[in-house]
C-alpha cells in the first residue's frame, strides 16, 4: 500500500517546452522548504513537443515526480481528473503548467481548509488580486462576457471560475471528480457546480496572476467554452449534479 502524503500538485502540460522545467524547479523549490510531504503530477495531454523528454529528466533530479501521458490529446479537465485519481494527498492542488499563479499562494490556500473550507479556488476579480500582465483587451472582453453567463446559468456567486489554481480536500475531491463529464476549459465551471450542488464549502481567495504569451487559451476555445456551459446547464435541469446522499 502506497504511503499517504499530505500535498499533491497535479499540473496539466500540453506543449509546455518552454515553461516547464522553471515550473517544476520552482514548485520543488518552495516545498522542499516545507514541513509536509508532497508529490507532484504531471499529466502530459499528448504533446509533439519536448515536453516529455523535459520532465523525465526532471524525475532523475527529484524523486517526487510522476508522469502519466493520455494517448491522444483530451483536454485539461480529462487530464486533471486522471491526475486527481491518482493522487495520494491529504490536500490536492491543480495548477497551470506556465506558473501563471505561483505555487507560494499554497500557504493561504492551506489556511483556508484548516479552517474548515472544501475548495479554495483563486479569483483574479478580487480587488485585493494583482495582475502583473494583462490578457489582450479582446480575451478580457470575451472573459468578462462569459463570467456573465457562467454567472447566471451556473454558479451565480463565483466571479472567476476559470483561474488555474484550485486546491481541494480529498472529500471533496471524491465527491466531485467521479461525477464530471466536461473534458476541456468548461471542466472549471462544473467542478464549482457540482462543489455547490454538494454542499460542499468553497472559498475565493486573491492571487497574484501573469498571463504568459505562451498560453495555449485561443478564441476558439472561448467558444467552445460556452458551448459546455450549455451542457452543463442541460445537466443540471435533469438534476445530474445533484447530492444523492
Amino acid at each position: 500500500m502506497k504511503e499517504t502524503i499530505y500535498l499533491s500538485v497535479i499540473i496539466p502540460a500540453y506543449n509546455e517546452e518552454k515553461l516547464i522545467t522553471s515550473t517544476i524547479s520552482d514548485i520543488e523549490q518552495y516545498l522542499l522548504q516545507r514541513k509536509y510531504s508532497f508529490e507532484i503530477i504531471i499529466v502530459d495531454d499528448a504533446s509533439t513537443d519536448n515536453t516529455v523528454n523535459l520532465i523525465e529528466s526532471l524525475k532523475k533530479k527529484y524523486n517526487n515526480i510522476s508522469i502519466i501521458s493520455n494517448e491522444r490529446n483530451q483536454g485539461k479537465g480529462y487530464s486533471i481528473k486522471k491526475g486527481m485519481e491518482i493522487a495520494r494527498g491529504t490536500l490536492r492542488l491543480f495548477m497551470d503548467a506556465d506558473n501563471s499563479t505561483e505555487i507560494n499562494h499554497i500557504d493561504e490556500f492551506m489556511k483556508y481548509v484548516h479552517e474548515g473550507y472544501d475548495v479554495v479556488i483563486g479569483n483574479r476579480k478580487l480587488k485585493e488580486s494583482k495582475i502583473k500582465k494583462r490578457q489582450f483587451l479582446y480575451k478580457e472582453k470575451l472573459g468578462d462576457f462569459g463570467n456573465i453567463l457562467i454567472r447566471l446559468f451556473a454558479v451565480p456567486e463565483i466571479k472567476d471560475t476559470q483561474c488555474g489554481f484550485k486546491l481541494f480536500s480529498k472529500k471533496a475531491v471524491l465527491k466531485i471528480f467521479p461525477r464530471l463529464t466536461i473534458n476541456r476549459w468548461g471542466f472549471d465551471i462544473e467542478t464549482l457546480l457540482i462543489a455547490n450542488k454538494n454542499g460542499l464549502k468553497i472559498k475565493s481567495v486573491p492571487v497574484s496572476w501573469e498571463n504568459r504569451e505562451e498560453t495555449k487559451v485561443k478564441l476558439l476555445d472561448y467558444i467552445k467554452t460556452l458551448k459546455e456551459l450549455f451542457k452543463i446547464k442541460i445537466n443540471q435541469i435533469n438534476k445530474k449534479y445533484d447530492n444523492r446522499e
